[in-house]
Formats: C-alpha cells, sequence, structure tokens
C-alpha cells in the first residue's frame, strides 16, 4: 500500500472516531515508510489522543508522542511539525516539570523554524513562549503590536493585552480595548492590575456571569469594588464566588475570598503573580 494510501485511511478512522484502528494504521506508515511526515502523524495522534491497547484501555501518549515529533523534527523543518512539537511543550508545562527548560526548548525550535521560513502562526508562539519566560518584557509589545496589524485574531490580541497588562502600560491598553474589545475577563484583570477600578467595577458583575472565577478574577473583582467602596458588593461577590466554586483544593481562591470587607495585600500578590496568556493555536498538524 503506498504511503498517502496508509495515511488516507488513518485519517478517515481518526475522522470516524476509531481511534485504535487510526493508531495502527499511522503506526505502520511510519513502519513501512519512515518520514518527517509520517514521524510527525503519529508523534501528533499520540500527544493528543493519547496511546491505546486492543483490550479497549488507554494511557497518556504525550512522552511516545514527542520522541516521534523530534524525530520528525531531525529530518527536516515544517510549519505543522514546529506547531505540534508546541502543543506537546504545552502539555509538559502543564506540570511545571523543568518549567523553564521546556520553554527554552520552545523559544529555540521557534527561531530555528521562523529561520526557514517565516510564518504569522509561529510569531504569535514565540511571542508566547517569550512572554511566559519572561513576563515583564516591554518589548514584546511592540513586537505583538508589530504582528497584529495585519493578523488581528482574538489569540493575538488577548496576548497583546496581556504583555501590556503585566507591564502596567495603561494607555496602549486602553487603546487596545478600545479598538478590539477583548472578553470581559481580560479587561477586568488589565483594569484591576493598571488601577483604573472603576472601569474594572464596571464589568465585575459581568464577568461573574459569564463563568468560573478564578483566584485572580476574585481578586480582581473583590478590590475593584473595594476600591469603589462597595463594600457590601464585595462581600456578596465573595459569598456568590465561593458557592459557584470549588475552594477546598484552591488555596490561591480561598485566599482571594478571605475577609472581603477589607483591601489585601494577599489578592493584590494573585494580581501581579497572575500570567494570563492564551493558549497555544488551534492549528491541525497532520500531513494529509
Amino acid at each position: 500500500m503506498l504511503p498517502h494510501k496508509t495515511n488516507s485511511l488513518a485519517l478517515e478512522h481518526l475522522g470516524r472516531g476509531e481511534l485504535l484502528l487510526a493508531q495502527c494504521a499511522f503506526f505502520e506508515n511510519a513502519r513501512r515508510y519512515p518520514s518527517h511526515e509520517t514521524y510527525n502523524n503519529i508523534g501528533y495522534f499520540l500527544i493528543t489522543e493519547g496511546f491505546f491497547y486492543k483490550s479497549g484501555s488507554s494511557r497518556c501518549g504525550i512522552s511516545s508522542g514527542k520522541k516521534y515529533l523530534f524525530e520528525a523534527a531531525s529530518l527536516r523543518i515544517s510549519e505543522k511539525n514546529t506547531h505540534a512539537i508546541i502543543k506537546a511543550l504545552d502539555y509538559g508545562r502543564a506540570g511545571d516539570n523543568n518549567r523553564e527548560k521546556l520553554l527554552r526548548q520552545g523559544i529555540s525550535l521557534l527561531e530555528r523554524a521562523l529561520a526557514v521560513q517565516y510564518s504569522d502562526s509561529l510569531t504569535y508562539e514565540l511571542i508566547r513562549y517569550s512572554y511566559l519566560l519572561c513576563p515583564k518584557d516591554e518589548g514584546l509589545a511592540s513586537r505583538a503590536q508589530a504582528l497584529i496589524k495585519d493578523n488581528p485574531s482574538p489569540e493575538l490580541i488577548s496576548l497583546y493585552l496581556e504583555i501590556l497588562r503585566k507591564n502596567r502600560m495603561a494607555k496602549e491598553g486602553e487603546e487596545v480595548i478600545k479598538k478590539y474589545n477583548p472578553t470581559a475577563a481580560e479587561q477586568l484583570l488589565f483594569y484591576s492590575t493598571v488601577g483604573d477600578y472603576s472601569q474594572g467595577y464596571e464589568l465585575s458583575e459581568k464577568v461573574f456571569a459569564e463563568g468560573a472565577v478564578n483566584a485572580a478574577l476574585a481578586s480582581a473583582i473583590i478590590e475593584c469594588c473595594l476600591a469603589c467602596g462597595k463594600r457590601d458588593e464585595a462581600i456578596a461577590f465573595a459569598g456568590k464566588i465561593a458557592k459557584g466554586e470549588d475552594t477546598a483544593g484552591d488555596s490561591a481562591l480561598s485566599a482571594a475570598l478571605a475577609v472581603p470587607a477589607n483591601p489585601s495585600e494577599e489578592r493584590r500578590n494573585i494580581l501581579e503573580s497572575c500570567i494570563n496568556p492564551p493558549p497555544s493555536l488551534n492549528i491541525y498538524c497532520y500531513f494529509d
């Protein structure tokens, strides 16, 4: 069977949710026709879907998948493979295992890929990883601004505003909000960090109504209420958040909700330490 036919079969199984069959076809393709494309496809499958046994059970496939993805990268550089590796590194960072090492590895990989061929999506990932490594690098703001002119995607808007928030660039952030209207939660975090509490207070009810409230958003809501003289509302918000969220295993959220009648250094520290970039781009990383 020709490689493209084997690969098409794997993708057909994947599209129908037949994951064990897709996995077998991807492995067979990589075994019979080892190449950048076949190694990438089985690697990407393993990190996104997992590894499946004939018994019906499965396990995490990130470690095995990364080996195939890096093997593909050793043969040549491609945009799809680079995005796939970045996704794998993101999964690795979720447990904070060797976080700085993984970020530096990602930055090196992205710079290498961009030296071969320019890509807006890879440039976005490079800025995102650079921000995660050094959030208070003001130079990242100009890089994001240059990219956003031709590509005002929701992810890039979120990343740009997050960089401006972390570096307390209030004027530039206001311009982004007026021009692109990012989410209410992103605006609230920005206003509460730069000290524009009245603007943040106006967004508090909307953010609470939109869904889950984490420690940073809870801190922003309560501190904005208190700064605007809305003590009773701060207490009420704390009660509603505690009722709707599981605080037992979240010490930061518990700290954010503690003594909501008084301003809190703990809440301000939560906002100061908060790093809230958007995730990696949702790129289709299979070769057809």
